[in-house]
Parts: structure tokens; sequence; C-alpha cells
């Protein structure tokens, strides 16, 4: 039976911890909505994080599988959130995009929009979006492998009767999955022009990252 390693319970737990530390910063009971796109990425935020937790209670049954598919989820509400507020703000309304009456683009050309997206000083996103593409970790692809029954992961199945997860697979999804948690959450904060909360929010991550030793692991 597959077992979680001490490592993916301490990233499990800061997590957790950081989860807790971010929601009691939001006001809910007020939130500040200068248009329809701050609102849409206060939704697509608060439906997010009931998807995170319930990927983390998977993560704890050792439901791998069925993790993946809803992180294959997460990682769509969170393009969406920054397309829609960086790509689409100003240009069209929310209520075309709720009604249907203006499709979302594919995944990969989100993420290429907002690759190239530059804001008035001309900083832009750096690889944000477009290490989830192809040509770089792949990790849509992948995680669509699970939703649409077919890759890599559906061959081992077949061939061993059975899916094989290395603790080093879970501890790729539970990074990735915080590293969305943490980005959704700084887009929130800085869609409500909480400047101070985006700054609290950013020295939170880097001391969650150096208890962890996410730090060391980056310059190596």
């Amino acid at each position: 039976m597959l077992m979680l390693s001490d490592r993916n319970k301490d990233i499990m737990s800061q997590a957790n911890g950081l989860w807790i530390f971010v929601n009691e910063m939001i006001d809910h009971k007020n939130p500040n909505f200068e248009d329809d796109y701050c609102k849409i990425v206060y939704i697509y935020y608060r439906i997010f994080c009931q998807n995170y937790r319930s990927f983390d209670m998977l993560i704890k049954d050792k439901q791998i599988s069925p993790a993946i598919v809803l992180l294959r989820t997460m990682l769509e509400l969170h393009i969406k959130s920054h397309f829609l507020f960086f790509i689409e703000r100003g240009q069209s309304s929310v209520s075309d995009f709720l009604d249907g009456k203006k499709p979302f683009p594919n995944f990969f050309k989100m993420a290429e929009a907002l690759e190239n997206y530059q804001d008035e000083s001309g900083k832009g996103f750096e690889g944000s979006f477009d290490q989830f593409t192809k040509k770089n970790l792949a990790s849509y692809e992948k995680f669509s492998w699970f939703s649409h029954g077919k890759g890599d992961y559906l061959k081992a199945f077949f061939m061993q009767g059975k899916m094989i997860f290395t603790q080093e697979n879970i501890t790729e999804l539970l990074l990735t999955a915080k590293g969305l948690f943490e980005t959704l959450s700084l887009l929130l904060f800085f869609s409500q022009n909480k400047l101070d909360s985006t700054k609290i929010l950013l020295e939170k991550i880097a001391d969650v990252d150096a208890a962890l030793g996410l730090n060391n692991e980056a310059t190596k």
C-alpha cells in the first residue's frame, strides 16, 4: 500500500498552514469588486479553494489518479482567472463568457496570450504560463491523460494492471498545487488593490519555501 513519505507529509502540512494563513487574510464578508473581472477572479478563487481541499483529501487517501484529474481542473481555473483579468478585461464583458456567447480559447492559446502580455512598464509573466505547455513541463497535457483516458500512464496501467506512482511523482503534484494556489492568491489580492496583503503573502511564501528547502533546490 502506498504510504506518503515524510517529505510529502511536510509539504502538505506547510501548504495547509499557508492555506489557513491566506484565507484568514481574505475579507469574504465584504470583498472589494472594482468591476466584474475582479468579481470573477474571486469566484474562481473560491471554486479553486474548494477543489484544493478536495485534492488534499484525495492525496491523503492515496487516491492519486482522481487527484490528478482534479488538479487539471485547478490549472484551468488558474489560467482562466489570469486570462480574463489581464487579457480580456476592458475588451469584453464577463457575462459574454458566462453565457457562452464568447468561448474561452483553448488552454495553450490562453497560455500564449499571457506569455505575450506586458504591463505599462513592460513587465510580463516570464515563463509562468509557458511552463505548463507542451514544449516545457507539459503539465496540462499529462494531467489530461487521466481525464481523457490515454497516454503513457494508461499504457502502464494496461501492461501492469495497476497505476504506479513514486514519491517524486506525488511531490511534483503537491508542489504544482501549492504553486497554483499561491499565484492565484496573489492575483486575488492584486485584483482588489490590496498591495500590503500581496507583500505579506510574498514574505509568507518565501518563509514556507525556506522551511521546505525549496530555495536551496532551485539553486542546485
